[in-house]
């Protein structure tokens, strides 16, 4: 595996995104632009509030950083990778992070197909391959307070960088490979497998999507109604050549699968999210897009998230996967 492997997610923000951020019940941490475009990477507003050495790269180093609003960014600085995002979240005056707010329209997409997929349902399990900054996890548990989330992140800094945030109390955070991951006898099956993993050079390693993986998940770690969601990026031709393999390997796993488009995604640069089911397999785009929009409903009368699901999901399509020969 290479040394420059980074089991944690890189995500890409622009501006659009200010308005569209996931916040619940219209509480004081509205967003606005001035606090959003704070956070750039040249934002002289920046204050250093963590710092560790990446353990896997030590040339790198693992920053959170304090800027305007509330909002503090993760970052990987330096080393083979030179400079990435991981991660965005935003904390109240006291330095508690609000967990209803989720900034990544990709997350944003995940959390929409996890919400659909448990309809939500009182208790239900997560498991998060690949930690970031903890958004995704903090704004699930938010609202499956009495579910099982489990976490498996590769960095020691990152998981370093949540202790400030107490973000173990409300997350069972294993350090180790998440390829690796195994589910003990002890320990009950998922109903949601999120993967969202890229190395250095902003690539899903191949691993990550090849069949062995996939078909260990949904065997040994999803139980029989669960639902494996996965991100990639796309935006050019060997990011786009990934998404087609892993969409040939899941339809083969799950015998068919979706995908749903990151609202805010570009032709040069997004987000697709894969998304495989141990559940009877839909016959049509159509009856897709009408089973998770009812489901997304459902979920949204149980829960009252902020998120749109129904908006985003309407975008799902059936996975049509040609066989190689």
């Amino acid at each position: 595996m290479s040394p420059i492997l980074s089991l944690f997610t890189v995500f890409s923000f622009s501006i659009s995104t200010v308005n569209s951020l996931a916040v619940a019940n219209n509480d004081a941490s509205h967003p606005d632009t001035i606090s959003w475009r704070a956070t750039s990477g040249t934002a002289t507003s920046a204050k250093l509030i963590f710092s560790s050495p990446s353990s896997m790269d030590p040339a790198a180093t693992l920053e959170v950083k304090e800027r305007a609003g509330g909002w503090r960014t993760v970052g990987l600085v330096g080393g083979k990778t030179k400079s990435i995002y991981h991660g965005i979240y935003r904390v109240d005056k006291h330095g508690v992070p609000i967990a209803n707010v989720l900034a990544s329209k990709n997350l944003q997409t995940m959390a929409s197909v996890a919400f659909a997929s448990t309809e939500g349902k009182e208790k239900a399990s997560f498991l998060y391959l690949g930690l970031g900054a903890g958004a995704l996890p903090s704004f699930i548990h938010h609202y499956f307070r009495d579910s099982r989330h489990v976490a498996v992140e590769l960095d020691e800094a990152v998981v370093l960088a949540t202790e400030s945030i107490r973000l173990k109390d409300r997350i069972d955070i294993r350090t180790g490979d998440a390829l690796n991951y195994c589910r003990s006898p002890s320990e009950e099956c998922f109903d949601c497998i999120f993967v969202d993993i890229f190395d250095g050079a902003n690539l899903l390693p191949i691993d990550f999507y090849g069949g062995q993986f996939v078909e260990r998940l949904r065997d040994d770690i999803l139980k029989p109604t669960g639902t494996l969601i996965q991100n990639f990026h796309t935006g050019n031709k060997k990011l786009g050549s990934q998404l087609d393999d892993a969409k040939e390997v899941f339809s083969r796993s799950f015998g068919r699968c979706y995908a749903v488009r990151s609202p805010d995604s570009k032709p040069n640069a997004g987000n697709t999210i894969l998304v495989g089911s141990k559940r009877d397999p839909y016959t049509s785009d159509e009856a897709l897009r009408e089973a998770l929009s009812a489901a997304a409903e459902n979920a949204q009368r149980e829960l009252n998230f902020a998120i749109d699901s129904s908006s985003i999901l309407a975008g799902a399509r059936l996975v049509h996967a040609v066989l190689q020969s």
